[in-house]
């Protein structure tokens, strides 16, 4: 059984799907208590009902409601009660409402939805396989080339799921008018920021790198903010304007969660830190502020053992792998220089 969310009225993906497939069937509409059905015949729509009408005052209340969840059960009673005329008008009222962009095509970014849950008992072999072929987001002709099954049945699949609210597709001219430009140093780098680097060169669009590199998107991108961060490239608009690197997170509609890191507690007199605050690296707390599309971040949540505390910070430049706390904090908190301590960033 289909079944789903419609967001702003967008039906046409899915008359599409169900008159490619010529499905005959009921398709049944729900939003805060108004309802209604859509019957299809041979993937065509014959007939509207209401919980109070049919036919045309049916196709009324159809039209007011917004965002209806829905599910489609293939059966064979439906009803024929509109007009050739209604149908035609019905057609081209649910077919030409495309306004989220998910038609799909060679350089469409394919992401999941980390918003909804997948249900692991409800799933198909294939579907599954295509969703781990996607993974935290990937370019639609390399899914293409991964999948075994023909061009038209994955791409009917992945309507399928979109309906179903589990993935996005992201057209190409979204992050088209993004470019990443190096600056000639690039010593600090690591060996992955450098593979990434190199492709730079004299600068590419963010669109024309992800074609380039054949590399987990989430990773991807992870390794671009970094680069930035680290002042060895800059992000532009299409009119040369130097933005922060999130809006490549926007772009892509991604869902990054901002992380925590593991970090080693220290106190060797080398970083001092005042009682009461925690110093950590800057990089790292600029990552979490591009994860979170901007958002201050000005104190962290830390866990140690059984331990849970909050704690303010202070930046320092060059400490990625420690934090530092005063001596006082260190024996207030029983903590012990040199063993792991996780922290999470506590979002303004």
């Amino acid at each position: 059984m289909l079944a789903g969310k419609i967001e702003n009225r967008d039906y046409s993906v899915l008359v599409k799907l169900l008159h490619g497939k010529m499905e005959t069937g009921i398709l049944f509409l729900d939003e805060e208590g108004e309802s209604g059905e859509l019957h299809f015949k041979d993937g065509e729509i014959v007939g509207a009902v209401s919980r109070l009408d049919e036919g045309s005052k049916a196709v009324n209340l159809i039209r007011k409601v917004s965002s209806p969840s829905f599910r489609f059960e293939s059966r064979p009673d439906v009803k024929s009660n509109l007009s050739m005329d209604e149908i035609s008008e019905l057609d081209l009222f649910l077919t030409s409402r495309n306004k989220t962009g998910v038609s799909i095509d060679k350089n469409s970014i394919i992401s999941p939805n980390s918003n909804k849950k997948v249900e692991t008992d409800t799933y198909d072999v294939k579907k599954w396989t295509i969703l781990n072929i996607i993974g935290s987001g990937e370019l639609f002709s390399r899914i293409q080339t991964l999948y075994s099954g023909s061009t038209a049945e994955l791409i009917s699949s992945l309507e399928e799921l979109m309906l179903e609210g589990l993935i996005k597709a992201v057209q190409s001219e979204s992050v088209e008018n993004l470019f990443l430009f190096p600056k000639p140093i690039r010593v600090g780098l690591s060996q992955e920021e450098t593979q990434v680097f190199w492709h730079i060169i004299d600068g590419i669009s963010v669109f024309e790198l992800i074609s380039k590199i054949n590399m987990n998107l989430e990773k991807l991108v992870t390794i671009i903010m970094k680069i930035i961060l680290k002042k060895k490239m800059v992000l532009t608009n299409a009119s040369g304007q130097i933005i922060e690197p999130w809006n490549i997170i926007k772009a892509l509609e991604l869902s990054l969660s901002v992380k925590p890191v593991k970090l080693t507690v220290q106190n060797n007199g080398r970083i001092t830190s005042k009682p009461g605050a925690a110093v950590i690296d800057s990089l790292v707390v600029e990552i979490w502020k591009q994860q979170s599309l901007g958002r201050d971040i000005n104190s962290i949540k830390c866990v140690y053992g059984d331990k849970r505390f909050d704690m303010p910070i202070e930046q320092k430049v060059g400490i990625s792998n420690e934090i530092f706390f005063s001596y006082k904090d260190i024996k207030k908190l029983e903590l012990e220089v040199g063993k792991i301590i996780e922290c999470f960033p506590i979002i303004d």
